[in-house]
Formats: C-alpha cells, sequence, structure tokens
C-alpha cells in the first residue's frame, strides 16, 4: 500500500499536502525543512476571543471533511421500486431532464408551448395519451418575448394562462435578469414551481442560463449544471425540458448534433429531435422523433405541423400521426450538402466491402476513404451489424430485405446511440444486433457501451 502526497500549495513558505492512503484522502501535512520530513497538521488552538488564530485554507478544511465523512451504504432489498412517472409517457419522464434539440426556426419553443398549454388544461398529449389533471408550467426563456411571442401563442394553443408562469431575478437597482442555472436561482425558480403547482418546466436554451463560469462545451460543467436541474426535478417531481440548437458537425447521429459537451444528452434521461420530414417536398411537416431514452422504448416518431390562421399572427401546432423517420434518419437529411456527400461515399464504401460477408471492423476504418465519424454514421445509416468475436469486432450487412430498407430510405437504424438495446450489448462476447425493450441502461452503463463504441469498433 503506497501513501502519495499531493502539494497543493504553499503557506509562510512552508508546504502542505494531503496524505492519500489506498486512494482515500485520510490527513493533512506540512513539510518539516528541518527534519526533513513530513509532518501532521494540527489544528491550531482558539484565541483569546475565540477565534481561530489561524485559519487552514479552504482546500484543507474540504480535504479534512472529506476525510472524516461517514459511508452510507443501502442494500437494495431496503429500497422500494417505483414505476417511472410520465408527463408524456414514452417522450417526456417527470422528475428529469429531457434535451430537444434540432435546427432554429423549426418550432421546438412553439411545440414545447403546445405541450404547455395541454398541461395547463390537463388535455391529451399529441398521441393520445392522458395528460393528468391541470397542472402548471413554468417557462425561463431568452429568446422569445412574453408579450408578443409566448403569450398569443399560449392563447393560440388554449392555455389557461394562469397556470403558466416566467421567472425573473430583481436586482439590487430594480432590475431584471434571468436566472442562472445555479444553486441560488434554482432555489428561486424552485419555488415559482412550487407556485404554481408545475409539472414542466422548459428551459429555452439551456445555454442562455449556463453561469459565466460554466464552460458548455466541458463535459464536469455541464454536468454539474444539470445535476441541479435534476435535483430540482426530482424534489418537485416535474418534467424539465431543457432546449438546444443543431450545430454543423461532421457527424449525422442524432446524439452528437446538438451543441455543447456530448455531456449534456449523456446526463438526460430522453433526448428528443425536431426536424423537417425529408419524405415532404414542400417542407411544411416537421418530425419529432426520441433520439434517446433511458426510461422506455423508442416511441413512433410523431408529425406535426405550424398553421397559421387567416388574420392569426402567430402559428399554432396541428398533429398529423406518426412517422417511420428515426432520429438518426433526420439527423442525416438534415446536414449539410458536403456532409451528406461524405455520408454517401461512406455507405457506397460499406455496402462494397461487406458485399461479400463479414469483414473486420478495424480493417474497414483503416481504408475507409472518410473520417471515423462519418462512417459510424454510414454504419448507422445501414444498420450494420456489429460482432464480437474472439476479441474483434466484426462487421457485415443486415439481411438482403432489410439491406434494401436501409439502402432506400435510410430509416432503419441501430447504432451505439440508441439507448434501449438488448443485454447482449454490454456482454463483449455477445452480438449487437438490433435494439429492444430491455431494462434502461444506467449511465456507468451508458458510458461503458460509449467507450466500447470508440474504443473498440
Amino acid at each position: 500500500m503506497e501513501v502519495t502526497l499531493d502539494i497543493f500549495g504553499k503557506e509562510a513558505e512552508q508546504r502542505k499536502a494531503a496524505v492519500i492512503h489506498d486512494g482515500e484522502i485520510v490527513g493533512d501535512m506540512r513539510w518539516n525543512d528541518r527534519a526533513g520530513r513530513w509532518d501532521p497538521v494540527e489544528a491550531s488552538p482558539p484565541s483569546m476571543n475565540g477565534s481561530m488564530a489561524h485559519a487552514e485554507p479552504a482546500a484543507t478544511t474540504e480535504r479534512s471533511r472529506r476525510a472524516t465523512a461517514e459511508v452510507r451504504v443501502r442494500r437494495l432489498t431496503s429500497i422500494e421500486p417505483k414505476p417511472v412517472d410520465w408527463l408524456w409517457p414514452g417522450w417526456i419522464p417527470a422528475g428529469t431532464v429531457t434535451v430537444l434539440d434540432g435546427d432554429p426556426g423549426l418550432g421546438k419553443s412553439t411545440l414545447l408551448l403546445d405541450l404547455a398549454a395541454r398541461v395547463s388544461r390537463g388535455l391529451s398529449m399529441p398521441d393520445g395519451s392522458r395528460g393528468g389533471a391541470p397542472a402548471g408550467v413554468v417557462i425561463l426563456s431568452a429568446e422569445d418575448d412574453p408579450a408578443r411571442v409566448i403569450r398569443p401563442r399560449l392563447e393560440l394553443a388554449g392555455a389557461d394562462l394562469e397556470r403558466v408562469a416566467l421567472v425573473s431575478i430583481l436586482t439590487g437597482d430594480g432590475a431584471e435578469r434571468e436566472p442562472t442555472i445555479d444553486a441560488p436561482d434554482l432555489k428561486r425558480v424552485e419555488a415559482a414551481v412550487r407556485e404554481v403547482s408545475a409539472r414542466l418546466l422548459v428551459v429555452d436554451p439551456l445555454v442562455a442560463f449556463l453561469p459565466e463560469d460554466v464552460n458548455a462545451l466541458r463535459d464536469q460543467d455541464v454536468r454539474r449544471a444539470l445535476r441541479l436541474l435534476k435535483a430540482l426535478a426530482e424534489r418537485t417531481g416535474c418534467a424539465v425540458v431543457v432546449l438546444r440548437h443543431w450545430r454543423k458537425s461532421e457527424s449525422v447521429t442524432a446524439l452528437y448534433r446538438g451543441g455543447g459537451s456530448i455531456g449534456i444528452i449523456a446526463a438526460a434521461r430522453c433526448g428528443l429531435v425536431v426536424a423537417r420530414d425529408p419524405s415532404d417536398p414542400t417542407n411544411v411537416r416537421r418530425v419529432l422523433a426520441v433520439a434517446k431514452s433511458n426510461l422506455a422504448a423508442i416511441q413512433p416518431s410523431r408529425v406535426f405541423r405550424l398553421v397559421a390562421d387567416q388574420g392569426a399572427a402567430h402559428p399554432r401546432v396541428v398533429w398529423d400521426g406518426t412517422s417511420t423517420v428515426t432520429a438518426d434518419a433526420l439527423a442525416i437529411a438534415g446536414a449539410a450538402p458536403e456532409e451528406r456527400g461524405a455520408l454517401d461515399e461512406a455507405k457506397a464504401y460499406l455496402r462494397d466491402a461487406l458485399r461479400d460477408g463479414e469483414v473486420p471492423a478495424k480493417g474497414l476504418q483503416g481504408e475507409a476513404p472518410c473520417s471515423r465519424r462519418t462512417l459510424f454514421s454510414a454504419k448507422a445509416a445501414l444498420g450494420v451489424i456489429a460482432t464480437r468475436r474472439d476479441d474483434r469486432w466484426w462487421w457485415s450487412l443486415p439481411d438482403d430485405n432489410a439491406a434494401q430498407g436501409t439502402q432506400e430510405n435510410g430509416l432503419h437504424s441501430c447504432t451505439l446511440d440508441s439507448t434501449r438495446c438488448d443485454d447482449s450489448l454490454r456482454d463483449k462476447s455477445a452480438s449487437v444486433q438490433g435494439c429492444t425493450d430491455g431494462p434502461p441502461l444506467t449511465d456507468e452503463e451508458e458510458i461503458q457501451r460509449i467507450a466500447e463504441a470508440l474504443g473498440d469498433l
């Protein structure tokens, strides 16, 4: 067992360190220049007025606190199982965070206002599922004007405006500012959620409400922010839906198109996508698809239109049934022309390389005429089957009928970005052949699955 010393600073020209024993911090040390050794740090005696004669740095206090913290161990037999509570069954779970992605201007905000109106009236959801009792909605919006946009669109959707609330923070000089996703401001947001008995909290868009010291591209930062939102959702039971814009990216896989760190969608329990219907030449229809769901099976995508009635200044949402288009297919269809060109080339390469049967994945990647990410997007579009055998991954095309269907419409997709996969996916000796209604994945399982995809395939 080794003891390592982590030097974290100087004080009065004397180095200090935390003792880490078997990976755990067990105490603080100070370097004794005269004796040439590390000595334990003893607490300074209190002064005459009761204060500490010498205050230890905050880092030392935190290390000491963590070193003496007790461990809570709970056996699973002591935990009562609970069913998943849904705002919209299969689409938006309550008590946690959902991410809604898509290009700007396609109606993401208007769609959420339509859902907000249904929640406020207790109306059924777009697929006909029961909406529950009328409940409140809290909206954090940094892009739309409340008087000119939000209220008129909610009125068109038939919302009970008394149940819908906007939140802002009053500053010392009487001005108002948007709340940020930090502990103090979220306490105020939570108070608003409780005041109107909200079942839905909308954050539109997410990046506008991140604190200045949070880097949206840094995984740890965004996970910390989303952890606060998730904790709010768990305490209140409301569903939190955050909006993001798609970015231009070489990746045409839905989960990787959202702006910011991949940690945003990884931390969310459900991910939704809005995009133009690729089968509609008029570009009027939109498709809402599930890109990720840790708590239910992937739902059939739903079609909607934004319709402006005669004399109306704003559009309303009209739902038009279901679609077979997947989230990944929407991402592919919405990619820039140069991205689609690279994808088509990668798909042609895979069809030719796998024409005679399965091939080692590493060899395919080494000879591919495109980037690794584009190759994996092509793999998803073609429904390529990945099989783990003899410590190697092998790729093969699906059967002729499935292959024909994927080549014609690109709608079939089974990738490691799908979130409801067979248990065999997490067994390195098993085959990855499709998504099923298996049990939800934990964060650790999801991370392991993505790591295997990026490291081994």
